[in-house]
């Protein structure tokens, strides 16, 4: 099996065919074709991380904010896709998100309620933590 890392323009097409393989068994060819881009997928967004933590000032709150773009439905903000959410933060919200509903559209990816993104990245989620390692400055 040949599997490279995809580049930028090819990476949400890789999270929709991991999202495509989830039903796969171990050791199938399937299963091995998701676990093997799964890791590539990982490795790939580890190295964004890595670049971006290298070459990127640190992010504000506003910078945040301002980065993740909240979606419509019926004309009305009301969801976040956690893959629009910049690592680190897309993990500490998910772990936030931890026991809450969440909206869910076909072929939309994981998903966030909008109003439970801005209590989150406004540190007024009660009794949840907001985004740590944000510059104030």
């Amino acid at each position: 099996m040949n599997i490279t890392i995809p580049p930028p323009d090819d990476y949400q097409a890789a999270l929709k065919e991991i999202d495509s393989l989830m039903a796969a068994e171990k050791g199938t060819p399937e299963g091995n074709h998701l676990n093997a881009l799964a890791n590539l997928v990982v490795a790939y967004e580890a190295s964004m991380i890595t670049m971006h933590n290298i070459f990127t000032p640190l992010m504000t709150r506003d910078n945040l904010i301002a980065s993740v773009p909240i979606h419509e439905h019926n004309g009305r903000p009301y969801f976040v896709r956690l893959v629009e959410i910049p690592e680190p933060w897309r993990g500490q919200f998910g772990e936030a998100l931890t026991g809450s509903q969440t909206p869910i559209f076909e072929g939309e990816g994981k998903l966030a309620y909008a109003w439970d993104w801005t209590c989150w990245v406004d540190d007024k989620w009660h009794g949840r933590s907001g985004p740590t390692g944000l510059s104030t400055v």
